[in-house]
């Protein structure tokens, strides 16, 4: 039987010494030399060499993760200590991990594949969790690792705020898996007992939490005392952050009958526990910021920690387990029932969004921390969160978008600008979730300024805020978990001073030539300064290039006006050189009061530029709210009335509403009195002026019976 000729290839292969392989595959790559014309090869074959590991060095405050998903080992030989493996290209093995993404239509079909093999429960130990230990979010205090000398304040837990630095509502349980093995672990508290008393409730009795004892069973017998977070309120818990919510009143008595019935049915579902996800984020590089366009470019990922749910670390456990050679892709396949689900407000152009796949874990991972909130050697109290009996679902979100920001260009170029980047966490079906930073190291996030493309600019600070969307800006009054990053830019104002204000300068300054010119010459005493008031023009477009069409007037604009109204002065009083009452004296004292007001006028833009850039510099350290309230509100937004409807088009074929703007708290008086008169004259509009949209009142058409109707009369 003949050989398979492709074997014979990779037999001859095996056979050449490592510094022979790359003169084979170069010579194999010229088809004329092989007489193949061009033509391809019946069955392509890749030969790979595994390249020299060399040593990386990691930055301390920042654990990178990088792992080549991709690569996946085939068989192989060795010749002189170098692996060759061939890999067939058109049909790769089944077993490689495929790159789908959370929520993809791929990705959705693989996971239920997971769920219909993990939620097989026949041969399953099924045994009741213990719970060890209850502690609330409200009583728990702040871990020593993250205390602020600066603010003690900070350091004890503020009952009517939601982001204090605390773990969340939780429970030490032990647990058993469908194995039995048994583990004792903190999971975050999916329900409120009806006991629980609400911090918000001055007329409640402050109950102290004596704790339970209880277990969870996996479903091979193994228990597990952990720690989780909770996903469901009971009945009787008023949450604190819900406006809607009643507060509730301890009346006592068994109660019944049928307005007990109609009061359980009335009554609203609580909301679930939040969770608390713990974030860590690096800004790898800044890039295309631009003046024109108002947009920038920003390459970063993101780090979510949070606990998993009993149901979803038992779910992680069996999956695990049951990752064999039959299964191989089920712990790749696997994801919690929820994840954060991140909306970019500002973002206007998407380049990369995904999560990071982990070999041989999928997107989603699940680690134990020896660090967490906890300094190393602490005692920790058994009745208090320990990271040693906890673990976290650990997830890295990789991005590279395009955002819009719209840039104050009021003293362009002595501007600072913020550069933002605002996350908002849109999860339905009752998960709520509360931001705060990582607690392992105290650096939880950084900016590495080493690859980004900012020549303009210098990044002097950065700020990053965790707290909730302003629910007056939704129509539902929805708040939503909100991350907002905002890089704190100063433009370099250097260049722009020495290119444009100085040689502005030095044209006005020439512009004095012009009086070593006599009335005998005021021709070109004429044509010297309208070539000069030329040039200043032509030389002004040079700004407007770099900058938007802004509506208002930049401290550049101002400055080049200034230098306009000089030359057009001079040749103004040029024109009146051969009028009698003008002579050599008049010349000789405008020449000083012109030197004198071009010295004065330069001092006085110097002076001013520097206030500019000082009270620019004020807001490096303004915070989102300030942003809104100094910066974003020269255009209130739009809402529309159903109330206030017309009806338009011809013979008043169409239901027309008239948007009309909205004052927000942030507004100054001057600029709400302005907005009320707009609204007046939008009143106006509805109440009398409907033929504006192409449609009178008077000419409305009868309906067929109105017309009936009008006949008979």
């Amino acid at each position: 039987m003949a050989n398979d000729p492709q074997e014979e290839q990779v037999a001859g292969l095996l056979n050449l010494s490592p510094n022979d392989l790359g003169d084979a595959f170069d010579g194999s790559n010229d088809d004329s030399a092989n007489g193949n014309n061009g033509a391809p090869t019946e069955s392509p074959v890749m030969v790979s060499m595994p390249e020299t590991t060399q040593t990386s060095t990691t930055n301390d405050n920042e654990e990178e993760e990088k792992y080549d998903a991709g690569a996946v080992a085939g068989n192989g030989a060795y010749n002189n200590g170098t692996q060759i493996v061939v890999e067939d290209f058109v049909t790769p093995p089944p077993h490689i991990p495929l790159h789908a993404q959370p929520g993809t239509e791929d990705r959705e079909k693989r996971l239920a594949a997971v769920e219909e093999k993990v939620a097989a429960d026949m041969e399953d130990m099924k045994v009741p969790s213990k719970v060890l230990y209850t502690v609330y979010d409200k009583d728990q205090p702040v871990p020593k690792k993250v205390h602020n000398q600066v603010k003690p304040d900070l350091n004890t837990v503020d009952q009517q705020w939601k982001y204090n630095i605390t773990i969340g509502d939780v429970q030490l349980r032990e647990i058993t898996h469908f194995d039995g093995k048994k583990e004792t672990l903190w999971f975050p508290l999916e329900d409120y007992p009806d006991d629980y008393v609400d911090p918000f409730d001055e007329a409640d009795e402050k109950k102290k939490d004596k704790g339970a004892i209880a277990e969870i069973t996996h479903f091979d017998g193994k228990k597990e005392t952990l720690w989780f977070p909770l996903e469901d309120y009971p009945d009787d818990y008023v949450d604190p952050f819900d406006e809607a919510d009643d507060k509730k009143k301890d009346k006592g008595g068994k109660g019944g009958g049928d307005d007990d019935k109609k009061k359980k049915k009335k009554k609203k579902k609580k909301q679930a526990p939040p969770r608390k996800v713990f974030v860590a984020l690096k800004v790898k590089r800044l890039s295309a910021v631009d003046n024109i366009a108002e947009t920038f470019r920003m390459r970063f990922h993101i780090y979510f920690n949070w606990l998993p749910t009993e149901s979803d670390y038992k779910s992680y456990y069996k999956a695990k387990s049951l990752t064999d050679e039959k299964n191989p892709q089920l712990l790749m396949d696997w994801e919690p029932k929820w994840y954060p689900h991140l909306e970019f407000q500002n973002m206007i152009e998407q380049h990369t969004k995904e999560w990071e796949l982990y070999p041989d874990e999928g997107n989603f991972r699940i680690q134990h921390f020896s660090d967490f909130a906890k300094n190393k050697g602490e005692e920790i109290p058994e009745n208090q969160f320990d990271c040693e009996k906890a673990v976290f679902l650990r997830a890295k979100l990789e991005c590279e978008m395009t955002f819009a920001e719209e840039l104050e260009l009021q003293s362009f170029p002595f501007d600072c600008q913020d550069l933002s980047c605002i996350i908002h966490e849109r999860t339905t079906g009752g998960v709520r979730c509360v931001f705060l930073p990582e607690l392992r190291k105290p650096s939880f996030a950084s900016v590495d300024p080493r690859y980004s493309v900012i020549d303009e600019w210098d990044l002097e600070t950065a700020i990053i805020e965790f707290g909730d969307a302003d629910p007056g800006a939704s129509r539902s009054k929805s708040s939503y978990a909100m991350i907002v990053l905002r890089l704190k830019m100063k433009r370099r104002w250097k260049v722009f001073f020495a290119n444009i204000v100085f040689l502005m300068a030095c044209i006005s300054l020439l512009a004095l030539t012009a009086f070593s010119l006599d009335k005998d010459d005021l021709g070109d005493r004429l044509n010297l300064l309208i070539t000069l008031i030329l040039t200043a023009v032509a030389f002004s477009y040079v700004v407007f290039d770099s900058l938007p069409n802004v509506p208002y007037l930049t401290f550049m604009d101002k400055y080049i006006l200034g230098n306009y109204g000089f030359l057009v002065g001079l040749m103004i009083i040029s024109a009146f050189m051969r009028q009698d009452w003008y002579g050599e004296n008049w010349d000789l004292i405008i020449f000083w009061i012109a030197l004198s007001w071009l010295f004065v006028y330069n001092v006085a833009f110097g002076i001013y530029g520097r206030i500019l850039r000082r009270d620019e510099a004020l807001k490096l350290a303004y915070s989102s709210d300030d942003v809104e309230k100094e910066v974003n509100l020269s255009r209130p937004g739009l809402r529309f009335d159903y109330t206030k409807r017309l009806r338009a088009g011809i013979n008043g074929r169409l239901l027309s509403f008239i948007g009309y703007t909205h004052a927000t708290d942030h507004m100054s008086a001057e600029q709400k009195a302005d907005i009320a008169k707009k609204q007046e004259t939008l009143d106006i509009l509805y109440k009398g002026a409907t033929t504006r949209h192409g449609y009178d009142a008077s000419e409305i058409p009868l309906s067929p019976r109105a017309l009936d109707a009008l006949a008979k009369k």
